[in-house]
């Protein structure tokens, strides 16, 4: 079956520089998804997933956030966390214009699911659903790393390369991993998708000062029930993670985040963890699972 990809540029919310979109969509529509990518990656990669899912008449929408993939800011600089949620709502406006019937849910990978929360706390009423892959729960170190950040944002300037912070923020994640292939082993137990990942220039990217700022604004923004008591109550929620996952805490952040929106009030939060699978697991050995299990949670809307 025939799908388009279509490519586009739009003002980034924050006033600097052009955010990419593009959006595959199939012969028929019957929904929409919007999809945001994760830390120090971009849309393109995520091209086989969303063939899939057009070709069964579900249009996927993407950008790359500022500073990542085709976006024209300096790599990494992601440079406001609320920016980007506004830049989410532009391309929700995108597809709204497109396919003004059709509903629409929004699927976030790590750091994308972390903007996913933002977005389903402050626009939930106009989603059908959400997904959230790879997420992670309350992170001790995020006031430390906001402080550092600041300071180095202060002495270096915002758009100085945050190395120190990207070393403090992703050491240990591969402790655990039998015979790690690279410092990347962490994201799949498929080692060619690892090799691929640190093979790709718009990969593995330190982000700026501004940029982990930015995050880790964001990050103390959705944790806790305040936040999940932001979201529509009545938003059908679909968390899924590897149990090998260094992000979740090999399970226990998205069994947290799942407790917090247990705990004010959300009867329609399901949680599905998968054995063997590591941090992306909509690339991960035996990723047709999740890739049915998000289809049919979109058809069920």
């Amino acid at each position: 079956m025939n799908v388009t990809k279509r490519e586009w540029t739009s003002p980034a919310s924050l006033g600097e520089g052009e955010i990419y979109s593009c959006a595959w969509t199939g012969p028929q529509v019957r929904q929409v998804l919007l999809l945001a990518h994760g830390m120090a990656e971009y849309s393109g990669r995520y091209d086989s997933f969303a063939r899939h899912l057009a070709q069964r008449g579900i249009a996927v929408y993407a950008n790359d956030h500022a500073g990542h993939g085709k976006s024209t800011q300096p790599q990494g600089h992601l440079g406001d966390w609320d920016a980007c949620v506004e830049d989410l709502r532009r391309l929700s406006q995108d597809a709204g214009k497109d396919f003004p019937e059709a509903p629409q849910a929004l699927l976030g990978h790590s750091m994308g699911s972390f903007l996913a929360r933002s977005y389903a706390a402050k626009y939930g009423a106009g989603l059908s659903g959400c997904v959230l892959c790879g997420t992670m729960g309350k992170n001790p170190g995020v006031a430390l790393g906001k402080a550092l950040a600041s300071l180095q944002c202060k002495i270096a300037g915002p758009k100085s390369r945050g190395r120190l912070l990207s070393l403090l923020a992703f050491a240990g994640y591969n402790k655990e991993i039998p015979h790690p292939v690279n410092g990347s082993a962490w994201l799949a137990s498929d080692d060619q998708v690892c090799l691929d990942y640190e093979a790709d220039p718009l990969c593995g990217f330190p982000f700026t000062a501004a940029g982990y700022r930015a995050l880790f604004t964001g990050l103390a923004s959705i944790s806790g029930t305040g936040w999940a008591s932001q979201v529509p109550k009545d938003l059908p929620l679909l968390l899924l993670a590897g149990e090998e996952d260094p992000v979740g805490a090999w399970g226990k952040g998205p069994r947290q985040v799942a407790q917090w929106l247990a705990e004010t009030g959300h009867s329609k939060a399901e949680l599905v963890l998968y054995p063997g699978m590591r941090h992306e697991i909509l690339n991960e050995r035996g990723k047709e699972r999740v890739w049915e299990k998000v289809l049919a949670f979109l058809q069920g809307l």
